[in-house]
């Protein structure tokens, strides 16, 4: 006699899968902290844009300064989320800054020491005057020009080609300004001073004179200026109409035809 096959295990019904979730548009790699992060660094480039504006103008560059100098915050806050070879650069452009107070710090120092000697006591010495001018204003020169490379690395990962050429040539015009004043500033200043002081009297006629045409120089500020301006604006823009930073990759939706 042939006994009944046992009964089959029940088996567990099976339920489809979880439709995917699909995010459309996609969202922001850091979610609610990049998009701070993304509001921070279009605010700040936005106030940089308009210290630019306002930073040759005189009496008026003081606001200028203060607008730069906040904007320039706000992007330092907002870095990460725009990859990290712009944090990389906001860094080394923090650094190049700070680093140039510092050496300009060191010049005035030693420009001090140097110059104090041959100011008192007996008969000023003309010699070390000029000498100490110059040597101060060729230091500050050199400085200029190197911690003014902050001003291109600060937003050029944010850049399309044509931001970086404006921002190259801002930063050219900006240091050949800076220095011819201060080449031609530093000796006229100590030729100026060594005039005054070999009469005896403190005639600073000629001193007046020689500041007089720096004032009228810095005029030409408004060159580099107006290029850092519209470098600005460009990383602005791609900002504001969501081009950076770049949205996470998603897999195609279910159905879309394949590029």
């Amino acid at each position: 006699m042939v006994s009944p096959s046992p009964p089959a295990p029940a088996v567990p019904p099976r339920f489809p899968p979880p439709p995917t979730v699909w995010a459309f548009p996609p969202v922001y790699p850091m979610g609610h902290i990049g998009r701070k992060e993304v509001d921070r660094t279009k605010t700040g480039i936005l106030l940089l844009l308009v210290g630019a504006l306002l930073g040759w103008i005189p009496f008026i560059g003081l606001v200028g300064l203060v607008l730069t100098l906040v904007g320039a915050i706000l992007v330092i806050l907002g870095r990460k989320v725009f990859g990290r070879t712009h944090a990389r650069n906001v860094v080394l452009s923090l650094v190049l800054f700070v680093g140039g107070i510092v050496a300009i710090v060191v010049l005035a120092v030693v420009f001090a020491f140097s110059l104090a000697p041959a100011l008192v006591g007996g008969t000023p010495n003309i010699a070390a005057i000029r000498s100490a001018f110059t040597t101060y204003f060729y230091g500050t020169a050199v400085v200029t020009v190197a911690s003014g490379f902050a001003s291109v690395l600060f937003t050029y990962a944010l850049q399309k080609p044509v931001g970086k050429i404006l921002l190259w040539a801002a930063y050219v015009a900006s240091s050949a300004l800076s220095v011819a004043i201060l080449l031609v500033l530093g000796p006229a200043i100590g030729d100026a001073l060594a005039v005054a002081l070999q009469s005896g009297a403190v005639d600073l006629a000629a001193l007046d004179a020689v500041l007089a045409s720096a004032d009228q120089w810095s005029f030409l500020d408004i060159v580099p200026s107006l290029l850092f301006a519209a470098a600005n604006y460009l990383a602005w823009d791609r900002i504001r109409r969501g081009e950076i930073p770049e949205r996470p990759h998603l897999p195609p939706m279910p159905g879309a035809p394949q590029a």
